[in-house]
């Protein structure tokens, strides 16, 4: 029974490696058994199952997420403290981030129409204003000058 549980898992593997050659455009050096290959269709559509399911709990939870770090981000009041990054709809933080208050600040207005954008926020047209938007929109409490 050991034995054929290792040679299932040897076929699985062959054939996995079969594949990944195929894909690359080359000739796969040994292609498995039939047996195997019609063992390999079951646990493939398995793992995509998975792996649907694991990308239909992230689309779940992206709300429940944006809205603790912004919990998280509305505690914040010095200047030196981290602000933690709000996701953005694809559940990715933009990389341009200000990781602190004093950052956020110290942002030009290019830099936070950017952010707004990656937001799918439309940005005001004084730069106090983007500043001022974006804090809203992770909820910081209000800058001031």
């Amino acid at each position: 029974m050991q034995q054929a549980g290792l040679e299932l898992i040897n076929a699985s593997q062959a054939l996995h490696a079969a594949g990944v050659a195929m894909q690359a455009g080359q000739d796969p050096v040994e292609l498995p058994p039939p047996w195997a290959q019609e063992l390999f269709a079951p646990l493939q559509q398995g793992l995509n199952n998975v792996l649907q399911g694991v990308n239909n709990l992230q689309q779940t939870l992206l709300p429940v997420t944006i809205e603790a770090v912004r919990c998280h981000n509305a505690q914040v009041m010095g200047d030196a403290e981290p602000l933690m990054g709000v996701p953005d709809a694809g559940g990715r933080v933009p990389a341009a981030f200000p990781p602190t208050r004093a950052h956020l600040r110290a942002m030009g207005g290019p830099q936070l129409t950017a952010l707004l954008q990656a937001y799918g926020l439309v940005p005001h047209q004084e730069v106090a204003g983007r500043r001022q938007q974006l804090a809203a929109y992770i909820r910081l409490a209000p800058l001031t000058p």
